[in-house]
C-alpha cells in the first residue's frame, strides 16, 4: 500500500523504469485457457473459429459460431460437460461484449455453478468465469457487482502469479478511482503493479493503463508531481507502443484532463478533454463511457471558467 506522497515517488518510479526496459513483451489471452474436445467435427471447426475472432476482439463475428457451437455441446454434452462449460465461457464472453448483457450474465453465472461442480469450488476455470462475470459487470457500471466478483477472482487465484490476478486489481483500482476513493484505487494500482513486474515476459504492453489509473488517484489526492510524472512514462511508453493517433490516448488525455481539473487549470483541462473527445471520433471507437467522460469534463472546465451555456451544451452532449 502507498502510505504517503514522499515514498510514492520513489516506489513507482523504481517500478516505472523496471517496465521499460523490460520491453520483450508478449501479448496474454486471457481466454486462451480454453480448448474443447468433441466427436463431432462441425463442433470443432464452429468453436475454433468463434476462438480466432475472440482473440482479435471481433466479438460480433464470433457470435454466430459460438451460438452454433454451445447448440451442440448441449445436445450432445449437456451441461455438466467440459467442453460444454469451455464454449458457455466463450459464449458469455462473447455477449457482455455485444449484448444482451441479461443473457450475459445468466450463461456466466450457470457457467460458474457447473464450473464449481465439474472442475471443482477452487478450479481456475470457476476464477476464469467469476473474471469475465466482473468484467461484464463493470462494463455495465454495476459497480458493486464488479468488486464482488474481482475479489473472487483475488481469492481463488491468491499466491499464484497468473494474469487474471494482476489484472482484477487493476480493475478494482480503477473502479475505487472512478467511485472517488483514490486511497483504494492506489493500493489496488500498487498490488497490480507488484505482481505485473513478475510477468512482463507474459503481459502486453496495455498494462500501461495501470499508470493512468494511478495518475488520476494521485490527482484527486493531490499529488499532482507524481501524477504528472507517471503521466509522463505512460505518455512515452504509449507513444512508443501505439502512436498518439490510438486509443490508448484516449485514455490519456482523459487522465490528463483530470489532473489539470484537480489542480484547478481549467484551460489546460479543457485542451486535454476536447483532444479526448476528437481522438475517440476520429478513431471510430465505440466507447460511450470514455466519450461521456470527456464530455463530463467538458461541461465542469467550461462551469469553473464562466461559461454556463456552453457547459449546459455539453451537458446535453
Amino acid at each position: 500500500m502507498i502510505h504517503n506522497t514522499s515514498t510514492t515517488f520513489g516506489r513507482w518510479s523504481v517500478k516505472l523504469f523496471r517496465f521499460v526496459f523490460l520491453s520483450a513483451i508478449a501479448i496474454l489471452s486471457v481466454v486462451g485457457e480454453i480448448s474443447c474436445s468433441s466427436k463431432d467435427s462441425d463442433f470443432d471447426s464452429l468453436f475454433a473459429k468463434s476462438r480466432e475472432f475472440v482473440k482479435s476482439s471481433q466479438y460480433a463475428e464470433a457470435l454466430p459460431f459460438a451460438e452454433q457451437a454451445f447448440t451442440i455441446a448441449m445436445r450432445e454434452f449437456g451441461w455438466r460437460n467440459e467442453s460444454t462449460l469451455n464454449v458457455a465461457h466463450n459464449l458469455g464472453l462473447i455477449l457482455s461484449e455485444v449484448g444482451p448483457f441479461d443473457r450475459a450474465e445468466s450463461l456466466l453465472v450457470a457457467t460458474a455453478g457447473y464450473d464449481s461442480l465439474v472442475f471443482g469450488p477452487q478450479s481456475g476455470a470457476l476464477a476464469l468465469t467469476f473474471f469475465n462475470l466482473a468484467g461484464a459487470y463493470n462494463k455495465q457500471e454495476k459497480f458493486s457487482r464488479a468488486i464482488e466478483y474481482y475479489e473472487r477472482v483475488l481469492s481463488l487465484r491468491s499466491g499464484s502469479k497468473h494474469a487474471t490476478l494482476a489484472m482484477s486489481n487493476r480493475f478494482l483500482a480503477d473502479i475505487y478511482t472512478e467511485m472517488g476513493w483514490p486511497k483504494k484505487g492506489l493500493e489496488y494500482a500498487d498490488r497490480a503493479f507488484e505482481l505485473e513486474s513478475k510477468l512482463l515476459s507474459k503481459m502486453s504492453p496495455d498494462r500501461t493503463v495501470n499508470l493512468l489509473i494511478a495518475a488520476e488517484a494521485l490527482a484527486q489526492i493531490g499529488d499532482y508531481r507524481t501524477a504528472d510524472t507517471l503521466l509522463q512514462y505512460a505518455g512515452r511508453i504509449g507513444e512508443a507502443y501505439w502512436g498518439k493517433k490510438s486509443n490508448f490516448f484516449a485514455l490519456w488525455y482523459l487522465a490528463k484532463g483530470g489532473r489539470y481539473s484537480a489542480m484547478g487549470s481549467f484551460d489546460s483541462a479543457s485542451t486535454c478533454y476536447h483532444s479526448a473527445r476528437d481522438l475517440i471520433k476520429s478513431l471510430g471507437v465505440d466507447a460511450p463511457r470514455r466519450t461521456a467522460q470527456a464530455f463530463v469534463g467538458l461541461a465542469e472546465t467550461e462551469s469553473k471558467l464562466g461559461n454556463p451555456n456552453s457547459a449546459l451544451a455539453y451537458c446535453d452532449s
